[in-house]
């Protein structure tokens, strides 16, 4: 007798204690501040030049302004790391289309602002043609596959910061 209830308190903990893990281990934090935490990390990465962090934050059917896909991006990153010395990558600005994201959300977008430095060699300029407009400005498109899933960034394009007006319809869809 003395042998089951030891047992079965045996049991007991290890089921408190798997569940207290889970519980602790659950991100606490919201949509917006999982996918701020995504493109810090994302630019900490593109500072370091590693292509393999890097590629860990776009999903696999990513897709820049629907002609440069993921495969593309990270060549031309690479080649950009080949040719900046001392990069700098930071997150400027993070507009969130919806600032209030539910938990439960699939999807998100955001206005992300970009400041990069370092010295560039000439061929490091097919980087800014690549970029487009603004060249630091993006529209940016997010995704997760359930509500317990990373964020992953599936699609981008450049936007058109020039003006706050321009601004507002990049972000409203009526540009």
């Amino acid at each position: 007798m003395q042998d089951k209830r030891k047992h079965f308190l045996y049991i007991a903990g290890i089921a408190v204690a798997l569940v207290l893990g889970i519980w602790i281990a659950l991100p606490r934090t919201s949509p917006t501040q999982q996918i701020e935490r995504l493109l810090n990390n994302a630019a900490k990465a593109a500072g370091a030049k590693s292509i393999v962090r890097l590629s860990g934050f776009f999903a696999t059917d990513y897709s820049h302004e629907g002609t440069v896909d993921r495969p593309t991006l990270l060549g031309y990153a690479q080649q950009f790391f080949n040719e900046t010395d001392a990069l700098s990558v930071k997150i400027a600005r993070v507009m969130h289309d919806d600032p209030k994201l539910p938990k439960d959300a699939l999807t998100a977008k955001a206005i992300v602002v970009l400041q990069v430095s370092g010295t560039t060699k000439l061929e490091a300029q097919k980087f800014q043609g690549f970029a487009g407009k603004g060249g630091d400005t993006f529209l940016v498109t997010f995704a997760r596959r359930n509500t317990g899933a990373s964020w992953a960034v599936i699609a981008s394009r450049s936007v058109d910061a020039s003006s706050a007006s321009s601004l507002s319809q990049e972000i409203n869809g009526t540009k």
